[in-house]
């Protein structure tokens, strides 16, 4: 769940300003819905989906109106047959298409992961992939002169493990600032204690705060 109840005030008064994500509470912790984050491939189906819907039933019709499609009993019944096969292919695939995704990432403090998940728009989720909250190393919130509008940031997380860095969102950086320090504690402050760190890289002025460092055993 979202603690600390300034930092909660904080990041409601945040997404209220910004229309690149909003925070949605749960009773197994909160999502973070990012609209425009919806990732090329589920637009490119749901595009193939509707220029599909639109050639089956274009074909579909065409079958009885275009000139020479009267025949006799028997091929009637194999057009009207076909014509159905059709109809029912392209309502499928416009229902589909239609449907619209909103990537979001669900923070679960119940069984401690992060879900990366589209949701369509009647509530039903398609889970792309699960991680707990160990495999995070980072929240990082990189202010990138050559690739972000002066004043805008991007927030990343970086895992610990594969060593890539999951782009979440792109918004001026004082509304990403507060959805950083929220993620950073319920993602990073676990059940063991976890130092604060603050790192600054020069190169591109990416700001890493409350990266996991591991314990020193005792001699």
């Amino acid at each position: 769940m979202i603690n600390h109840m300034s930092d909660k005030s904080k990041l409601i008064a945040a997404a209220a300003r910004s229309k690149k994500f909003a925070i949605q509470a749960t009773s197994w912790g909160y999502a973070v819905r990012m609209p425009g984050n919806t990732g090329f491939w589920a637009r490119f189906a749901q595009a193939l989906a509707g220029g599909v819907a639109l050639v089956s039933i274009g074909i579909a019709v065409g079958m009885w109106v275009m000139p020479g499609s009267e025949m006799g009993a028997d091929i009637a019944l194999f057009k009207a047959a076909l014509s159905g096969v059709l109809v029912l292919t392209g309502l499928l695939a416009l229902w589909f298409a239609v449907q619209g995704t909103t990537y979001e990432l669900q923070v679960d403090s119940v069984k401690r992961e992060l879900r990366e998940v589209l949701r369509n728009k009647k509530g039903q989720n398609l889970v792309l992939r699960r991680m707990p909250f160990n495999d995070i190393r980072s929240v990082i919130l990189s202010r990138d002169p050559q690739r972000n509008l002066p004043g805008y940031a991007r927030l990343m997380l970086r895992h610990k493990t594969q060593g890539h860095c999951i782009d979440l969102v792109t918004d001026k950086d004082d509304r990403l600032e507060a959805l950083r320090e929220v993620l950073a504690r319920d993602i990073l402050m676990g059940e063991a204690e976890m130092a604060k760190a603050s790192v600054v890289t020069p190169r591109r002025g990416a700001i890493v705060r409350h990266e996991r460092e591991m314990p020193i055993p005792a001699q």
